[in-house]
């Protein structure tokens, strides 16, 4: 009689809390992982936002282009997935009036794993970014780590 109350007061307790708790997560984003830039100007020793418009991202791989992404309206930022072969990533920045700039992307690539339903996932870790000067004048590494989310990892400058 006494192992059943306690069963009842400590146990069934904990068990269910135990079930609860146990509740997977869905799965962060479908998308994947994406390095997230924001655009910036330097104004009369000032830092501000800035808008561009018709933005074609070209990715290379092995100086070949492999996908682009086309941001038709004025945007202050883009997403897009560094490479999960190599540890460089190669953009081509193509702007509205044909000129482009060729953004480079070094990083190290490690293993995450979120939650067993999701399976594992590639983290970056971007050591350096070198730009071409045609528009940009420079990047600048915010935030290293490139996890889910929305948070800022490199500011473009024009």
């Amino acid at each position: 009689m006494i192992v059943k109350k306690i069963f009842n007061f400590l146990i069934w307790p904990v068990l269910i809390v135990a079930f609860f708790s146990c509740d997977e997560l869905p799965c962060e984003d479908e998308d994947g992982v994406q390095a997230n830039l924001t655009f910036h100007i330097i104004e009369r020793g000032s830092l501000s936002d800035t808008l561009i418009d018709s933005l074609t991202i070209i990715m290379l791989t092995d100086t070949l282009p492999t996908q682009g992404l086309f941001y038709q309206s004025k945007t202050n930022s883009v997403q897009f997935p560094l490479s999960i072969h190599s540890d460089t990533t190669s953009v081509v920045f193509l702007y509205k009036d044909s000129i482009a700039d060729t953004i480079n992307f070094y990083h190290d690539r490690f293993m995450n794993l979120p939650s067993h339903a999701c399976g594992f996932t590639t983290f970056f870790d971007i050591s350096k970014v070198n730009t071409s000067s045609n528009k940009l004048d420079s990047a600048w590494v915010s935030k290293n780590i490139v996890e889910y989310g929305e948070l800022e990892n490199v500011k473009i400058y024009f």
